[in-house]
């Protein structure tokens, strides 16, 4: 299979947000292209992603990004087990500490038949994220089961 052109990768990405975008709107989001060329919109006062970098049309991703600053090192050995804690006991979700160490990022990934699979499993995939946020926040705020801690 021969290699993408840029210009063909770029109008699958603008396709893909466009979709994305008009399902969103469908369902009363108030969706909009960020720069990258991502679907931007907000959950629950959170802003959230559905990411259009991958032209795998079977992989869908929601991002939730830098939604709990670390300040300390202490923050961040914390959050670590926060993290593996909430990655534990949620389905589908995983939380991780992003690359500079200073912010937690959630997201909820899956590979799906065709591009339309997602519109039965998306509020499922919000449900989720919100779950395995709220997982990572009670281990930070000291409210896991004595057992995970």
């Amino acid at each position: 299979m021969a290699e993408k052109t840029e210009a063909e990768v770029k109008a699958a990405r603008a396709a893909r947000g466009e979709y994305f975008l008009q399902y969103l709107s469908e369902q009363g989001y108030r969706p909009k292209i960020d720069a990258d060329g991502d679907v931007e919109f907000m959950k629950e006062g959170f802003t959230c992603y559905i990411s259009t970098l991958n032209d795998d049309e079977g992989f869908f991703r929601v991002i939730l990004p830098n939604f709990w600053p670390l300040a300390t090192d202490e923050d961040l050995v914390k959050a670590l087990h926060a993290c593996n804690y909430a990655n534990r006991v949620s389905k589908v979700v995983k939380l991780a500490v992003s690359k500079p160490r200073r912010n937690v990022n959630a997201s909820f990934e899956a590979f799906l038949p065709d591009k339309d699979s997602f519109k039965p499993i998306f509020e499922r995939a919000l449900r989720s994220l919100t779950y395995g946020l709220g997982m990572f926040r009670d281990y930070m705020q000291g409210r896991a089961p004595a057992t995970e801690v």
